[in-house]
């Protein structure tokens, strides 16, 4: 299960860019990132984390997730549009020299910290 994996990995980043504030404050929200691309089952990921944080400063934080839609450039044409995760050719040229732009990101974009 590497949602698990990713999981943690994001519980340690988070851990490790927080360690410089010396900060007693616990973590309120953690906005997040996924790509439509990367297949993430978002379910997984975030029960995994829940269960992981337990007994850390990001124990009881909501989890928000943004969703990036998958879009690709056309090599060929130059043209961007969203594209189909089964069927990588430009709906312009037809084309299937296609480079992603879009929708295989996964990061932390920010944490919010409770006010106590």
């Amino acid at each position: 299960m590497h949602e698990r994996s990713l999981a943690r990995n994001m519980l340690n980043l988070i851990l490790e860019k927080i360690k410089p504030f010396n900060t007693k404050k616990t973590i309120k929200t953690i906005n997040i990132v996924i790509g439509e691309f990367t297949m993430i089952q978002e379910d997984l990921l975030i029960s995994a984390f829940y269960d992981l944080s337990k007994s850390t400063i990001a124990e009881n934080a909501k989890v928000v997730i943004t969703h990036k839609p998958l879009i690709g450039s056309c090599l060929n044409c130059k043209k961007e549009f969203l594209l189909n995760k089964k069927e990588f050719i430009c709906p312009h040229c037809k084309s299937n020299i296609i480079q992603i732009i879009s929708g295989d990101e996964f990061f932390v974009k920010d944490i919010e910290l409770n006010k106590n």
